[in-house]
């Protein structure tokens, strides 16, 4: 039975793949073999191989397909997965390659470093050598004896000098005097030092050599004398008179020690400045850092003599250039701010209010006082802020008079009034004293003796921009040398009485930078600080210039540079805040206290 089935199966599927007869043809051939061999059984045979045909014929070509597609699949896979690895292996290569470069200029470089060093210890060795060093001397010039006794413990100095072969010892380092002290030395001091007359006449010649007297660089030139005689008659110099001796004193510096003498040079001969012209010393720090301060911590050196010898320099290598300042003229963000009374979430609250009200008049200046270091740290953790922006969120800074005045007195309590009690008491008469040398300043100055107290202060004010003039600046790639009308502009604009406020707050002036105005002629009429094209008007021209230097605090903002050199001398030396000197600064300075010494 089973082998007739097999042989049915096989039978017709030959049938079905060579297109032979028909499924009825067959059916009715297998029909009549079967009733002839095995009637009962033939029935049930027949459907059974039609069912399994048909079931092969449907389930087989479907099958070998999916096969098919699934194979495809798997080897175009591969075929990526090779070529994946093809370029990570490329990319290997050439990183191997790179780095065998590397280690072989790496090795190059060693061989030449060991090879340099080498060769450096060598010259060490021989200069050691060469260089014979001896020296003999003694406490006493003869006898002995002893030597004390003293309650705190010294440095014993060998001051007869024998023998100084090679110059190794010296008697004078033993008491510490560097370059600077030498200017400080009196005959007293060297008799101590050097008892023996002849070395002593010897060291007083060399000392004269180093150290020449200012005075006598000054008197050996033309224009020098007259210099000598503002200074010591006067008790001050004007801009040009300074000008001109930081001219001579430094031609004598490249005569004698070249384009770039050494930084002890420059030292010494700032330190003979102020110690020949006491007048020209500042009351602050070693009184000479306005001729010449030494750079440190990165920054560069500073001072006239310095910038004298670096425009010098320029000039004569490049064609000549001004030193452009591109520093940031105020760093009031660097204070630390006092700890907040309120909470942030009772602060926020009451910034919503004063966002929306303007009135009882007392809780708006209470609200204002309790979150007023609140909106410090607000403005200063924001980053860069527009007045504009600070205005939108606290409206009452600038509508609200008073405001300003009462954040700086919370940030800085210390240095509120200085301004106010300070200038006609301390600064007036020395500020009117100093600008008197200036020509800029005949007019306002011709009946200054006959105006009030009060007057005069206006006037010391407005002389400032002359006494301290700006240095060249730049915006951008443009370089900008301000003159004393635009200087004075950007500090205190003047305008005549009877000046269209409405049209001067819509021009573009008023809202570049905080300013003040000043109607009238030469004597003030009305006063405004003039905020972001808001003017607030106060009672003086002083208190006009005090809220106008606390709005740059309180909105954290910088200094025009028109007139950086005067709101930084306000804000270092009258307000005592810290902050960047110019040598220009530290020469008034100096000239304002020299009599406090």
């Amino acid at each position: 039975m089973k082998g007739l089935v097999c042989l049915l199966l096989l039978l017709e599927t030959f049938v079905f793949v060579n297109g032979g007869l028909n499924e009825n043809e067959i059916s009715q051939q297998l029909s009549s073999e079967d009733r002839r061999q095995n009637p009962p059984q033939t029935d049930t045979l027949r459907a059974e191989a039609s069912t399994d045909s048909q079931q092969y014929c449907h389930l087989c070509f479907p099958d070998i397909h999916a096969a098919l597609r699934e194979l495809t699949a798997t080897v175009t896979e591969q075929k990526a997965n090779i070529r994946a690895l093809e370029t990570r292996l490329r990319d290997a290569e050439q990183a191997a390659e790179q780095q065998t470069i590397s280690l072989e200029e790496l090795e190059k470089k060693t061989d030449e470093t060991s090879n340099l060093t080498l060769s450096q210890v060598e010259e060490l060795r021989k200069e050691n050598r060469d260089r014979e060093i001896a020296f003999s001397a003694s406490l006493m010039e003869s006898g002995d004896g002893d030597v004390g006794p003293f309650t705190t413990e010294i440095t014993l100095t060998y001051k007869n000098v024998f023998t100084n072969i090679g110059n190794a010892y010296n008697p004078i380092t033993a008491e510490k005097i560097d370059q600077e002290t030498l200017l400080l030395l009196d005959d007293v001091t060297l008799t101590s030092l050097i008892p023996i007359i002849g070395l002593r006449l010897k060291f007083k010649k060399y000392l004269k050599n180093a150290l020449d007297s200012v005075r006598d660089i000054l008197l050996a030139t033309p224009n020098g004398r007259g210099i000598v005689d503002a200074i010591e008659n006067k008790h001050c110099i004007s801009l040009k008179e300074r000008q001109a001796m930081v001219r001579i004193l430094v031609s004598h510096l490249i005569e004698r020690f070249g384009e770039n003498p050494s930084a002890g040079t420059k030292v010494t001969l700032a330190s003979s400045v102020v110690e020949q012209f006491p007048y020209l010393k500042d009351c602050q720090g070693k009184g000479y850092e306005a001729w010449f301060s030494p750079g440190r911590f990165h920054r560069p050196a500073t001072g006239f003599l310095e910038e004298r010898l670096r425009n010098v320099r320029k000039r004569v290598r490049k064609g000549g250039q001004n030193r452009v300042s591109s520093e940031n003229p105020r760093t009031s963000s660097s204070f630390i701010l006092p700890e907040a009374n309120v909470d942030s979430e009772r602060a926020t609250q009451m910034t919503e209010w004063l966002k929306n009200n303007i009135w009882p008049l007392s809780q708006v200046e209470q609200y204002m006082k309790e979150t007023s270091i609140h909106r410090a740290k607000w403005i200063r953790d924001n980053g860069t802020k527009t007045i504009m922006e600070i205005f939108k969120e606290y409206p009452r800074l600038l509508d609200t008079p008073g405001m300003i005045s009462q954040d700086f007195l919370i940030l800085n309590p210390d240095s509120a009034s200085k301004l106010t009690e300070n200038l006609v008491p301390v600064f007036k008469d020395k500020i009117l004293q100093f600008a008197s040398r200036e020509k800029q300043t005949l007019d306002l100055l011709s009946s200054v003796d006959l105006m009030s107290a009060e007057t005069q202060s206006d006037v010391a004010l407005q002389v400032l921009p002359v006494v301290l003039p700006t240095s060249v600046y730049k915006i951008g790639r443009k370089t900008f040398k301000p003159t004393f009308i635009e200087t004075r502009k950007a500090f205190i604009d003047i305008q005549p009485i009877g000046t269209n406020m409405a049209e001067y707050l819509c021009s573009k002036d008023s809202k570049e930078f905080p300013h003040v105005l000043m109607l009238g002629d030469n004597q003030c009429f009305q006063a405004f600080a003039i905020i972001n094209g808001e003017a607030l008007e106060q009672n003086t021209l002083l208190a006009a210039v005090d809220v106008c230097f606390k709005a740059f605090y309180v909105f954290d903002i910088d200094y025009p540079k028109q007139c950086s050199t005067v709101w930084q001398f306000l804000q270092t030396v009258v307000y005592g805040l810290s902050g960047d000197e110019t040598p220009t600064m530290r020469v008034l300075r100096a000239f304002i206290f020299a009599d406090k010494q």
